[in-house]
């Protein structure tokens, strides 16, 4: 990616996913492969991002009606690439092209209606998209952006378990990942190398979701 924090970002995403996703597995009866697909995979989900201009995708603000219009169209531009590659790199695994494909076009879907591209709800959004939006509204919460300062751990967890019940995030996978507390789901985190302290406590803090 053009800028160290956003492949921060898709490095943390990855290990976020595969906590979410070994977590959920017994509950989705996920195998061994699906999990490793799409902690894998996980890292590509904002690839379409290398087609926004640094004007937007760097902006220092919040992003106006149009420029937001602009950087929602990083899921499509990332089809494209995705699409691109794959046929290039001729894959012949079709349920790992399946399960990479769907979470990069799904992970801004939500499951009432309100996400994008295509507004899918409930189960018409498929699991892998499903996980790895959790992990993205948590890693964007918890971690400076450009247009905003970081959330505590608590914050990020408080507003991911709200956007749960309000019937936007799925409640299971905002279930047993993040019933650990104090110390040892502190450490879960910490040891797969997350940063989710902020690091300079003289930060302001907003709300706000992954973009």
């Amino acid at each position: 990616m053009r800028d160290a924090a956003t492949g921060s970002h898709l490095e943390r995403v990855n290990r976020i996913t595969r906590l979410i996703a070994t977590a959920v597995a017994p509950h989705y009866g996920l195998s061994e492969a699906f999990v490793e697909q799409v902690s894998t995979f996980a890292r590509l989900h904002d690839i379409g991002k290398i087609g926004i201009p640094d004007a937007i995708l760097l902006k220092p603000g919040r992003l106006d009606d149009g420029e937001m219009a602009v950087m929602r169209t990083h899921v499509e531009k990332g089809l494209v690439i995705l699409e691109r590659v794959l046929a290039a790199q001729g894959v012949a695994d079709q349920e790992a092209v399946r399960v990479m494909t769907n979470l990069v076009a799904t992970h801004h879907e939500r499951l009432d209606g309100t996400g994008y591209p295509a507004g899918l709800r409930g189960e018409a959004i498929p699991l892998e998209g499903r996980i790895v939006a959790v992990a993205d509204v948590f890693d964007a919460l918890t971690h400076t952006r450009p247009y905003r300062q970081n959330l505590s751990l608590e914050e990020g967890l408080a507003i991911v378990r709200q956007q749960a019940d309000a019937g936007q995030l799925d409640p299971v996978c905002v279930g047993p990942p993040w019933r650990r507390s104090g110390r040892r789901w502190s450490g879960s985190w910490r040891s797969s190398g997350i940063c989710l302290e902020p690091c300079d406590s003289r930060m302001r803090r907003g709300r706000t979701s992954a973009r």
